[in-house]
């Protein structure tokens, strides 16, 4: 069955970040041979699952698409979302962790009977035992025969996403502690304000911090501000392609010195971005810096300090970048995408340059 497009209501919440360069890839696919599996709707035409299928044929410029319907209440309808992201999509470990946390939930809604009973010792026993009555398979049984694995994996992802504080999370997001599992659970096993101590500590001595920013963005750089006199946050490895006539590394501690010149800085993960973020605008507005770009991630508009970078001319790009590591060793790509920050008086010559990675963004005025 087929149904027209525009007709098609997209849940205003989402489980996962959407795709712009999946988007494009599903496309190419879709035009080269076709839609193999039809998206998933409910007789309302609300979108359980195909969100990048439904995209890549409106890119393709489709009028219809083929569909299944199902008769889905709000929470089949969210679990069959979960589901297909789990099953499909390349999750990180923390938020592989909140699906399942969530579709425990929804789970347990709707078969109740799967919680834990305690049922005490009656009269005359002298002593008193616990067991679990559950008539169906337990959450995480049923979960790991769905998606192939084994129960244990189940609760320790689940444990991830419960036991972590909600700030923790929050830090932890966009860095490659997002995707380490072992490192994850670990963290998750300790009280909420150890978490608060560790976690900073762990995102910078961790070795997979080393992430480098590929050339093709540092080429762009370049040619907005003519030359890097100055890479804050850098190593010897990195500044293979960056070039900059000096960097800092972590054991220089850039925090301590003063940033002259022209500056090329993609800050270091977790608690330190802010640090780094606000030593680039107070060196900037001192004039000791007179130019800059940078490079953050772009799920933190929302934080303190970045708020001071909407004053500036902003890039928001279109795409993941798959940031590289040592000895050129390819990523999995960043988890959410990143934004491209200028300081300085060629404001046109950055967006000229920048707009190939996304959208130019610049504060409104009232008067302007």
């Amino acid at each position: 069955m087929k149904c027209t497009i525009s007709e098609i209501v997209i849940p205003a919440q989402r489980k996962r970040t959407f795709s712009e360069e999946k988007t494009r890839e599903l496309a190419d696919s879709i035009k080269e041979i076709g839609l193999l599996q039809a998206i998933v709707i409910t007789k309302d035409r609300v979108l359980i699952s195909g969100l990048h299928r439904l995209e890549a044929c409106k890119m393709l410029g489709w009028q219809e698409i083929d569909y299944i319907e199902k008769d889905y209440g709000e929470l089949e309808r969210e679990l069959a979302e979960i589901d297909e992201n789990l099953i499909r999509a390349e999750l990180t470990a923390l938020e592989r962790g909140e699906h399942l946390k969530r579709r425990k939930e929804i789970y347990e809604a709707k078969y109740p009977e799967v919680k834990p009973v305690t049922v005490r010792g009656g009269p005359g026993r002298g002593h008193k035992t616990n067991e679990k009555i559950s008539p169906v398979l337990s959450f995480a049984e049923a979960t790991a025969t769905k998606l192939g694995v084994t129960p244990r994996t189940v609760q320790q992802e689940v444990q991830i996403a419960t036991n972590l504080a909600e700030d923790v999370k929050e830090t932890i997001r966009g860095t490659p502690l997002e995707d380490s599992k072992s490192e994850l659970l670990e963290l998750a096993r300790k009280p909420h304000d150890e978490q608060r101590k560790t976690v900073a500590q762990l995102i910078v001595s961790s070795n997979s911090n080393e992430w480098y920013t590929p050339p093709e963005y540092i080429e762009a750089a370049r040619r907005v501000l003519g030359e890097i006199d100055l890479d804050p946050a850098s190593c010897e490895e990195a500044n293979k392609i960056i070039r900059a006539k000096k960097f800092f590394t972590a054991q220089d501690d850039g925090l301590q010195h003063n940033w002259p010149g022209k500056v090329w800085l993609n800050p270091p993960y977790g608690g330190l971005t802010a640090k780094f973020v606000n030593k680039l605008v107070e060196q900037y507005q001192r004039k000791i810096t007179t130019e800059a770009i940078l490079l953050v991630n772009a799920h933190a508009t929302d934080t303190d300090w970045f708020q001071p970078l909407w004053n500036y001319v902003l890039c928001f790009t279109d795409h993941r970048i798959n940031f590289y590591g040592p000895n050129g060793q390819p990523g999995r790509g960043s988890t959410h995408g990143s934004v491209f920050v200028y300081f300085g008086e060629k404001q046109k010559v950055f967006a000229k340059e920048f707009t190939r990675f996304g959208v130019i963004v610049r504060r409104w005025y009232f008067d302007d």
